[in-house]
């Protein structure tokens, strides 16, 4: 995991032809610019500025997307996580829940799937983030 500051605010930028980079988790940051010291050989003021912790070297979120789109960016964000058949086990292992409450593993399959329904409103969430939806 990489957190790296920037003076201005981020959202997203395409990596290339089926990927995007979101930047997830903004928060408010004073940092010292590393750059600027070197540059200027001084110790430079510090910088209003944000921070974001991604999987990617900038702090960005690289998540598979065709396009800047909320269904886009939700479903790259939930593959981060889990395959679509691991979403298709659980969707069955629910639906035999469901149809089945003295099912053995009734009470596992309903926690996966309330552990994974956790994991997807975050996903929406940040879609909606960095879409400023």
């Amino acid at each position: 995991m990489y957190t790296v500051n920037y003076p201005e605010k981020r959202t997203f930028i395409p990596f290339d032809k089926e990927q995007y980079l979101l930047y997830l988790g903004e928060t408010p940051a004073t940092y010292v610019p590393q750059a600027a010291a070197i540059d200027a050989g001084e110790t430079p003021d510090p910088v209003n500025g944000f921070s974001y912790s991604g999987d990617y070297p900038d702090g960005g979120t690289l998540i598979k997307a065709k396009e800047p789109s909320y269904e886009a960016f939700v479903s790259g964000l939930i593959r981060k996580r889990y395959s679509a058949d691991e979403v298709e086990a659980l969707q069955a292992n629910m639906v035999e829940t469901l149809a089945n409450k003295e099912h053995p593993r009734a009470e596992e399959f309903a926690q996966r799937w309330t552990e994974f329904q956790e994991y997807r409103d975050e996903c929406k969430a940040n879609a909606r983030a960095v879409l400023g939806l």
